[in-house]
């Protein structure tokens, strides 16, 4: 592919217009479920892509909390 061909995209306007789709922030990834963290008992809130660690002290282990029904 020669350099005149090649096409770069700069901005997501740029991608909007050449019709590309563009992930947006705004969109909710799912339901909030709360954890609680192995190493230091706090509440972890986490959806659906998230990274699976503890906000306060990075602990990879966490427990779902029961339903209460």
């Amino acid at each position: 592919m020669s350099r005149e061909q090649h096409v770069t995209l700069s901005t997501q306007a740029s991608a909007r217009e050449l019709n590309f789709p563009v992930s947006n922030p705004e969109v909710p990834r799912g339901p909030v479920t709360q954890y609680l963290c192995g190493g230091c008992d706090v509440k972890v809130k986490l959806q659906k892509g998230d990274k699976i660690r503890c906000h306060e002290c990075g602990h990879r282990v966490v427990y779902k909390e029961r339903t209460k029904r």
